[in-house]
């Protein structure tokens, strides 16, 4: 239970970090709208936009890049103490091991992980629905009733780029499907209605998205939007490139037949007005059409073409936002270290089997700066939390009476020091996970009787491990004669 949450705490921040990232990302991308009218067509806006919103998901799987001091630090979720992730055998319940904190932690991953799960079932049936409805579809050649104009058409359209097209008796909103050789679906409505002329606008269209492979980039975001169902800001930028698309693919049909534009909207506008008649879902976008989109939509089909075009100025000034994010991205991941500042704060018992055999503070002769845990030599002793080795040695500082040591690092400046080992099987500079493997019980050094001696420092401070880890009742605390502490 302690591995996983050293693993599902930090990416519980990363969450986080991701929702206020691709927060910040559509203010930014919302300011450019206001700025730049046209903004809403353009794809090469949005496509990055969308894309960068990941980059601090990314950066949590790379190795962070070493600050000199970290700038952020993200507040422990897990509260220290006797009720840490893993207690005394015996002792542990879902009560004890938990704080409320990692409770509410482990509730919000599990509704993450639900609710992803769930879209991913709704999409996969929307694309199961899209197959089974193109299988029904009938092949240009196999389609009677066509006019030889249309047909002639078709089958050039066939050849030069290189797909198959077929024609469904559905009333649904022409479609691609298909990665490798796509597939090019259009309504019997639609071919047996719009003029030859319109219906080439249409088919353009839809030939303008195959070239650009926007049916493939579609589909891949649908994936991300699943995932990040929990996430406004991202959803809300996935829809204006979805818009997007459809608007700036609209705007290079026309790019060189700019007076075909009213022909074009009305084509539109036919096109809608019978799909409109079937609630099915619109499998090209995997949304459904809304008035104030349609009309948003027709009314950039029939602005001039030449405001489409992005100024130098304006790319440059893009370069520099998505530059800059990166930037801010990048230092956030470096330095507020989210992996290793967060979860190893909960510490477990490094030899849960054992008694305590003396307690932290003062005693009769001395002041005790650790806790013994008395049991045989060669029990196995496990870090206590996740960290880094400092220490791993024979002898420490020329301190002898500790005998075999070894010392870890962890967030916040705490330290755990493990001596009188038997033996050791990590070394300085290792990274330790909590509950590994670290070393056996001995009796090196200044001791009487196999035992080992836990210490927990902050700084220079000795902390007591009662109020870190679950110690059993010490009920035969010292009663047995000839064990002695450091």
């Amino acid at each position: 239970m302690n591995e996983l949450s050293s693993l599902f705490i930090p990416f519980f921040w990363c969450c986080v970090v991701f929702i206020g990232f691709s927060g910040l990302v559509f203010g930014l991308a919302q300011l450019a709208e206001k700025c730049w009218p046209n903004s809403p067509q353009w794809r090469s806006l949005w496509l990055p936009a969308v894309g960068i919103c990941w980059l601090p998901l990314v950066l949590f799987f790379l190795p962070a890049f070493p600050p000199s001091e970290a700038i952020i630090v993200l507040p422990p979720l897990l509260e220290a103490g006797p009720g840490g992730l893993v207690g005394v055998a015996g002792e542990t319940g879902l009560s004890s091991s938990m704080s409320s904190v990692t409770l509410l932690v482990w509730l919000l991953l599990l509704g993450f992980v639900v609710g992803a799960m769930v879209k991913l079932a709704v999409l996969l049936l929307q694309i199961i629905g899209l197959h089974y409805q193109t299988k029904k579809a009938i092949a240009l050649e196999n389609y009677l009733g066509l006019p030889n104009q249309h047909r002639r058409y078709f089958e050039r359209v066939q050849k030069k780029m290189q797909l198959e097209l077929l024609i469904s008796e559905q009333s649904v909103s022409p479609y691609v499907l298909g990665l490798w050789r796509p597939r090019l679906v259009l309504t019997s409505d639609v071919v047996r209605t719009l003029p030859l002329q319109a219906l080439k606008l249409i088919v353009r269209h839809e030939c303008t998205h195959i070239r650009r492979y926007d049916y493939a980039m579609v589909l891949l975001v649908q994936l991300s939007n699943c995932l990040a169902w929990f996430n406004p800001f991202y959803r809300s930028l996935v829809d204006r490139l979805h818009w997007s698309i459809e608007l700036s693919c609209d705007r290079q049909v026309l790019q060189k037949r700019p007076r075909q534009n009213h022909q074009y909207a009305k084509a539109m506008v036919s096109v809608l007005s019978l799909i409109s008649q079937c609630q099915q879902t619109q499998f090209v976008t995997f949304t459904h059409h809304q008035k104030r989109s349609v009309r948003m939509r027709i009314t950039t089909i029939l602005q001039p073409v030449n405001s489409y075009s992005l100024s130098m100025a304006q790319r440059l000034i893009m370069l520099c936002g998505f530059v800059t994010l990166t930037g801010v991205a990048v230092l956030a991941q470096s330095s507020a270290v989210i992996a290793a500042e967060v979860s190893p704060t909960v510490f477990q018992n490094p030899v849960p089997a054992a008694r305590v055999s003396s307690s932290f503070g003062q005693k009769t002769d001395r002041f005790h700066n650790g806790i013994d845990l008395a049991i045989g030599t060669g029990a196995k002793v496990v870090a206590s939390a996740g960290g880094r080795v400092l220490v791993s040695t024979d002898v420490y500082d020329n301190k002898v009476n500790y005998g075999k040591i070894i010392i870890i690092e962890h967030a916040n400046g705490l330290r755990s020091l493990y001596s009188h080992l038997d033996s050791r099987v990590v070394a300085k500079g290792d990274t330790v996970a909590a509950g590994q493997l670290i070393g056996t019980v001995g009796e090196t050094g200044k001791v009487t009787g196999p035992h080992l001696h836990f210490e927990i420092l902050d700084g220079d401070n000795r902390l007591d491990p009662a109020q870190f880890i679950g110690l059993p009742t010490p009920k035969n605390l010292v009663r047995r004669s000839g064990l002695s502490a450091i």
